[in-house]
């Protein structure tokens, strides 16, 4: 089934992109790799910045505890 008057020619035409289109799709594929990393260290770091910020928040939360009792059984 000929679709038209250039189907060899167009085929002739085109034929030498499917290495550029390759080079291409690797290319566009290597920043999602990048991406998907950086986006799974970001979330590792979120994880830790917030069990850090969890520990702080306690520490504080201790040591206003205790400046407040250490102030009722002086006075």
């Amino acid at each position: 089934m000929n679709k038209g008057p250039d189907t060899e020619k167009s085929k002739e035409k085109y034929s030498g992109r499917a290495p550029l289109r390759q080079a291409l799709a690797i290319t566009a594929a290597q920043p999602e790799r990048e991406d998907r990393s950086y986006s799974e260290e970001m979330s590792n770091c979120a994880t830790k910045f917030e069990a850090i910020s969890q520990d702080v928040v306690m520490m504080g939360a201790m040591g206003m505890i205790c400046s407040f009792r250490d102030i009722y059984t002086r006075g």
